[in-house]
């Protein structure tokens, strides 16, 4: 959603499969802008919050992310620390990683959302 938009374009039922799995499928589209829009922080750091937030399901986020602010020197507010990350909005996600790491830009030529980042791009 920080992308671009998805939009449901139909369902795709059980019977359309070999074997008919027991859950209805659908097909998403995704509109992306002709210009991505600027996020101000750097999109790998981004990506590391996200990791580590979703890492340990069901866990509030001052526990999922208790190794990364200890590694960063920072302190979650209780009004953030007491939220699981499945409750958040794709911006929070964005204000959090500007809180935790400050404002950047994402390094020309990272390929952020494939494969391993390496240290240098990840902190």
């Amino acid at each position: 959603q920080l992308y671009g938009r998805p939009r449901l374009a139909f369902k795709i039922p059980s019977s359309a499969f070999q074997p008919r799995p027991d859950v209805t499928s659908a097909l998403v589209v995704v509109d992306f802008p002709p210009e991505r829009p600027a996020l101000r922080i750097n999109e790998c750091h981004l990506r590391t919050l996200l990791r580590a937030a979703f890492q340990q399901r069901r866990k509030m986020l001052r526990q999922s992310l208790k190794a990364l602010l200890k590694e960063r020197e920072v302190t979650l507010p209780d009004t953030w620390g007491t939220k699981r990350p499945e409750v958040l909005t794709p911006a929070d996600f964005v204000e959090l990683t500007e809180m935790i790491f400050g404002p950047g830009e994402t390094p020309p030529g990272v390929a952020v959302w494939r494969g391993k980042l390496d240290d240098e791009a990840r902190l």
